[in-house]
């Protein structure tokens, strides 16, 4: 099987916004029925780091428009799927 491209989105914050960051991705996500088989974040001092995966390019860049986030270079997907 071959791999498929992983688009991920990484967008900044301050470190209390994360369930206020959280609840907006969420909602987004079901407003415009799109699926991200992965999020994550994490903190670098006070800054809050924010990364949303995606199966396709137009998803990730909607999102990152949406959330003024920018797209990271796409990754191989391992084959068991993202």
């Amino acid at each position: 099987m071959a791999a498929s491209s992983a688009y991920t989105v990484e967008v900044l914050g301050y470190a209390e916004d994360l369930m206020y960051m959280m609840d907006e991705v969420r909602q987004w996500r079901q407003d415009n029925c799109v699926y991200a088989p992965r999020t994550e974040f994490y903190w670098i001092s006070e800054t809050l780091v924010f990364l949303v995966t995606f199966n396709t390019c137009i998803e990730a860049i909607s999102f990152a428009r949406s959330f003024e986030g920018r797209l990271l270079e796409p990754q191989a997907a391992a084959s068991s799927g993202i």
